[in-house]
């Protein structure tokens, strides 16, 4: 089966099914993977976990499709390993979801980067020893090289016994029987030996490979979360400057509310009023977002008592200071900073 034919079965759990169609009808944030779900800008995203291979999961639902080549009776014939679609909704909001980012791409580069360099250049050195006069091997050497990968594998955290990602047990297996340099009979034999070092080595790069993709994958979240960051604190400052006691509520509209109000000054104010109305409600996400809509319904209302002619309920319910105090309070609370990019 060539790489291209690989292809997993994916499954998520049938009490979680809910989960996968709600984060399906969310936002995808600047076209990302990350989505923004429901009214209150919450962010989820969805990632893939090795599932033991079954014939049926129990308990699980395919989400995906079956390979077309497949056999009608044996719809998985052509699947190699099983993967579970977990839904990961993160509690708090933006600068949550990035530190979420952080940490997937620390896992990445601390534990399956190193894992796989090491597998692959284990097998590499393998063939190099192997490749040459097979037979002059002493089985004292053969018995050094597995008891020396077996202790490669220790200093990477690779238990044989406990992996269930299925392209890693295969690999491990691999070069854990090589190293020995006998079939499946106990046989010395070169070319079987060669020829499962030459398949770690091959599924060992794919891996590799594959581990480049999702890191690619979280950068361009990571990325969609900086730049829906950097937008909305942009929007709500540009907002909060304006709302601010020596600025907008200090004009004359709503310094002398006992004058009339002259009618090119009117609209001005409704002008400004429904431009801050519409950037309060761009942020897309929590915490942002919540805090935007909060504080446009009172510039809406503003507008409503401005167009009323009613600005003395503007003063008196202080509604100036109660939109200034939401947007300034969400701000306040949410100044992380954050590097560039993990690259």
């Amino acid at each position: 089966m060539t790489p291209k034919e690989r292809t997993p079965a994916v499954f998520t759990r049938e009490k979680k099914l809910s989960l996968l169609e709600k984060f399906n009808r969310g936002y995808a944030l600047f076209g990302s993977d990350i989505h923004v779900v429901g009214s209150d800008g919450a962010l989820w995203y969805v990632s893939y976990h090795p599932l033991p291979k079954e014939d049926a999961p129990s308990g699980f639902v395919q989400v995906s499709r079956t390979h077309p080549q497949g056999d009608i009776y044996a719809p998985r014939s052509r699947t190699t390993e099983f993967r579970e679609l977990r839904v990961n909704q993160i509690k708090g909001g933006v600068e949550e979801a990035i530190h979420a980012m952080d940490h997937i791409w620390e896992t990445q580069l601390t534990r399956e980067t190193p894992q796989m360099k090491t597998l692959t250049g284990r097998a590499h050195e393998l063939l190099e020893m192997f490749s040459g006069e097979f037979n002059t091997i002493t089985p004292d050497q053969f018995i050094q090289a597995r008891k020396k990968t077996e202790h490669i594998l220790r200093d990477v955290h690779l238990n044989p016994a406990r992996i269930i990602n299925q392209e890693k047990q295969r690999i491990t297996a691999w070069l854990l029987k090589a190293s020995a340099g006998h079939d499946s009979l106990e046989r010395r034999n070169k070319l079987i030996t060669c020829m499962a070092l030459s398949a770690a080595f091959q599924h060992g790069i794919e891996q590799y490979s594959r581990i480049g993709i999702i890191q690619g994958k979280y950068v361009r979240m990571r990325e969609a979360l900086i730049f829906e960051r950097e937008f909305s604190r942009s929007m709500l400052t540009q907002v909060a400057d304006l709302l601010a006691p020596t600025r907008l509520p200090a004009s004359k509209l709503f310094r002398d509310i006992e004058r009339p109000a002259e009618r090119n000054q009117v609209s001005n104010i409704l002008g400004l009023l429904l431009t801050m109305a519409f950037q309060l409600q761009q942020p897309h996400a929590a915490p942002y977002m919540p805090a935007g809509r909060e504080a446009a319904e009172i510039i809406v209302e503003i507008t409503n008592l401005v167009c009323d002619n009613k600005r003395g309920e503007i003063l008196t319910n202080q509604l100036f200071f109660k939109a200034h105090a939401i947007i300034t309070k969400v701000l306040a609370d949410h100044q992380h900073v954050y590097p560039e990019s993990n690259g």
